[in-house]
């Protein structure tokens, strides 16, 4: 059975979940037993919308995070205090992660190789977790043009019984709370994170 890490758009990396948001056009990439999704040539919602942005557009308080990384494009999914819900582009892959920003210096909290491997509560406090998540899910709605589009992507994504569907707690969470039952074949995880053995 192959393994989905839903990174939407979910933008996810985020991608079985992006595809959701943004349409189809999003591959499956093998890589060390964990298949990730990437998407080459991502395309906007709307023209005066752009769902992805390129790397030169990056606010100034996320340059310092990136430095030395072969970052392409990003989205922002929200903020809540010093912290920054982010998907990144890095060599054809798109994952997620946390910046934590203070003054001038920046910290990615979410390694590439962890993303969507824990729930964001083993990263930053339960609170700024849970609002980043509802942050995250309301724009990935809005995206989609509305709660009816994004439910039916979301669940045509996340029932594929071929397919071992993993999201963090606070993700479920955020979906339930907007009346998106989540398939019985998703796997919830918590802090302690995905055995990987």
């Amino acid at each position: 059975m192959k393994t989905q890490w839903l990174k939407l758009t979910g933008l996810f990396l985020i991608a079985a979940l992006v595809a959701l948001v943004v349409g189809s056009g999003f591959a499956l990439n093998q890589n060390n037993n964990t298949t990730v999704a990437s998407n080459s040539s991502p395309t906007p919602v709307s023209e005066s919308k752009p769902v992805f942005l390129d790397i030169a557009q990056l606010p100034d308080e996320l340059t310092p995070c990136l430095r030395n990384r072969s970052v392409s494009q990003y989205l922002l999914w929200g903020e809540s205090g010093n912290y920054q819900l982010i998907s990144l582009q890095e060599d054809n892959q798109w994952w997620d992660t946390i910046a934590a920003i203070k003054e001038t210096s920046c910290q990615l909290l979410i390694p590439k190789e962890e993303s969507l491997l824990k729930a964001l509560s083993a990263y930053v406090p339960e609170a700024v977790a849970l609002d980043l998540a509802r942050q995250r899910y309301k724009k990935a709605i809005e995206l989609a043009g509305g709660l009816e589009a994004f439910r039916s992507d979301f669940i045509a994504h996340a029932s594929d019984p071929t397919t071992d569907v993993y999201l963090p707690a606070e993700y479920v969470q955020a979906l339930e709370e907007l009346g998106i039952q989540v398939p019985d074949n998703l796997i919830v995880v918590g802090v302690e994170g995905v055995n990987q053995e």
